[in-house]
């Protein structure tokens, strides 16, 4: 083993602003700095394991953590909780196992509760204020911090007969031990290629300075799963007024809308069946009541047989291809003469060359268009028409 260099123990820590921790308080130190309120934990109370996830995403990573952890732990998950940190460069994650209870009595006793809070084990901000690995000597107990985010805090009469190995495990190659008393607190086993730097011990204003520094920048915060803030509904909906007060006034004028709109394709469908029902009454003058103007009319044609049939059904024949074939031509009336084997029609259309148009069409077909009075309505000519042989 490398013998550790000692450095002048006379060198003086400026404190740029001393931080006393309140004995009655459960926490080491507690603070608010820009990113919100914080609180260190002792590192006692809270065990530290670096465990690779293979998880692709945060909500991911806490599910799977408590199962990851549990044959190291050896205790009962119901009563355990247990938070993740952010994942490395390769991928591990350290995960914080902290019994329930003393989470319940840590966030009971916080002097605020809000989005920015963190909950720090005093591990996580001792490697986050300080460049693990590093041991720092706490009189009645030392505090250890590995370059992985994991470490632990034990009692002084102990920590040779334990630390020997985990230094050994870790494979160190430097260490940085914060000590007034080297020969006692400097691990005497450790891999033969460390080389250890001492300082000296911290006072414990400074040792507080540093741990509320280190808290501010740790990545490490307990307060997850059950423990994490929620916003209050109250304050939730207050945030969100304005955009429902939008999304309700939206919603109201697209019913207006709805309903603007069905009334004015209600009113249109009973003008067309009002010109519906008059065609079918001129079409069939001694039916009394109209009451399905396309049923009543088709049961009309399909009644007409023998030598009505063979003259009525040619002549209809003709006279709607050739409307189909002239453009804006419209049928306003249609009555069949038995008698005298006629078919008058009632023709609207756009101009009078449209008759020439359907004489023409109906000739071509075996049929003689003759022509009868004829007048304007709304820009239109309306022309009474029949059909012979």
């Amino acid at each position: 083993m490398t013998m550790p260099r000692i450095v002048n123990t006379d060198d003086q820590y400026p404190d740029s602003k001393d931080v006393e921790p309140d004995s009655q308080s459960p926490f080491v130190v507690t603070g608010v700095s820009e990113q919100g309120g914080y609180a260190v934990v002792p590192a006692a109370a809270v065990a530290l394991h670096c465990i690779d996830l293979p998880v692709r995403n945060e909500s991911q990573a806490r599910r799977a953590a408590p199962f990851a952890i549990e044959d190291e732990i050896a205790v009962d998950l119901a009563g355990t909780h247990v938070a993740v940190g952010l994942a490395t460069e390769t991928g591990a994650r350290v995960l914080a196992v902290v019994s329930r209870a003393k989470m319940e009595s840590w966030a009971g006793a916080l002097p605020t509760l809000d989005d920015g809070q963190k909950l720090v084990p005093e591990v996580s901000a001792l490697a986050a204020a300080l460049s693990p690995p590093v041991v720092v000597d706490r009189q009645g107990h030392v505090i250890v911090a590995f370059t992985d985010g994991t470490g632990f805090a034990v009692e002084t009469d102990v920590f040779q007969r334990i630390a020997g190995p985990l230094f050994v495990e870790h494979d160190l190659s430097e260490l940085t031990v914060y000590t007034g008393r080297p020969e006692r607190i400097v691990p005497k086993a450790l891999p033969a290629q460390c080389k250890v730097e001492v300082q000296p011990a911290l006072s414990e204003a400074r040792y507080t300075a540093l741990i509320a520094e280190g808290a501010v920048k740790a990545n490490l915060s307990l307060l997850q799963g059950p423990y994490a803030f929620r916003t209050p509904w109250s304050a939730a909906l207050r945030s969100w007024r304005a955009v429902l007060a939008c999304a309700a006034l939206l919603l109201i004028s697209y019913c207006l809308s709805l309903v603007s709109e069905a009334v004015y394709y209600s009113r249109a469908t009973d003008e067309y069946f009002e010109r519906t029902e008059a065609i079918a009454r001129q079409a069939l003058p001694d039916v009394q009541r109209i009451v399905n103007p396309r049923t009543q009319v088709l049961a009309r044609l399909n009644g007409l047989g023998g030598a009505q049939q063979a003259s009525f059904l040619p002549m209809a024949s003709a006279l709607y291809a050739a409307l189909n074939a002239t453009a804006d031509t419209r049928l306003e009336a249609l009555v069949f003469d038995q008698a005298r084997g006629t078919l008058s029609a009632t023709i609207s259309m756009e101009s009078y060359q449209d008759i020439d148009k359907l004489r023409a069409d109906i000739a071509r077909r075996g049929f003689e268009l003759e022509e009868g009075a004829s007048r304007t309505s709304e820009r239109r000519i309306v022309s009474e028409l029949k059909v012979a042989r």
